[in-house]
């Protein structure tokens, strides 16, 4: 049986949170901090943070350590924050364990494919520029952006030769596959 580890749902001091990730785990640049800031600003916190609370001791955040950043430089720079953010507990036997569940949260098990991007784009009508502020490590959202949302676009360099594995871009037939490789 599939064990559920979601104890309550409920509010935390989100400044008070102590974070078992240490900042050397993931890697942010600044151009993706300032995404996650704006998007922060623009749409709202829509994601509750994930927290570790060993015998009602102290809270520990399990996901959320560069949202809390973003919030802090956010409040910094003169936005109000609510003193008490959504927060979801989850069971853990122990520091290991719940050491364990911040992987878990930073382990993607699927990813964005551009045609699918695409077919979901055109379904709900996005924006182009909502698709932009997006920062998904296996989405060059400006290939994308040029290759799918813009039909006049001229790829770098012609590719020939493409495989059965390689992704060509429906619009202009550029490899998109050896296009990221090669274009760095």
């Amino acid at each position: 049986m599939i064990k559920n580890r979601v104890l309550k749902m409920g509010f935390v001091d989100w400044k008070a949170l102590e974070f078992i990730q240490p900042a050397e785990l993931k890697e942010l640049t600044e151009a993706d901090f300032k995404k996650l800031k704006s998007s922060i600003k623009k749409n709202g916190f829509a994601m509750g943070f994930a927290v570790w609370q060993p015998e009602h001791k102290k809270l520990y955040g399990l996901d959320g350590y560069h949202r809390v950043k973003a919030l802090l430089e956010l409040e910094a720079e003169g936005e109000v924050i609510p003193e008490k953010m959504p927060a979801t507990w989850i069971e853990c036997k122990n520091k290991k364990e719940a050491a364990q569940v911040v992987l878990l949260y930073s382990a993607h098990y699927a990813r964005v494919r551009d045609e699918g991007l695409y077919q979901f784009y055109t379904e709900f009508n996005l924006d182009k520029d909502f698709i932009t502020e997006l920062s998904m490590a296996e989405l060059d959202v400006d290939t994308f952006i040029n290759c799918y949302l813009n039909p006049d676009y001229m790829p770098p360099e012609p590719q020939a030769g493409a495989g059965a594995e390689d992704k060509l871009c429906p619009q202009c037939g550029y490899n998109l596959s050896k296009g990221r490789e090669g274009d760095g």
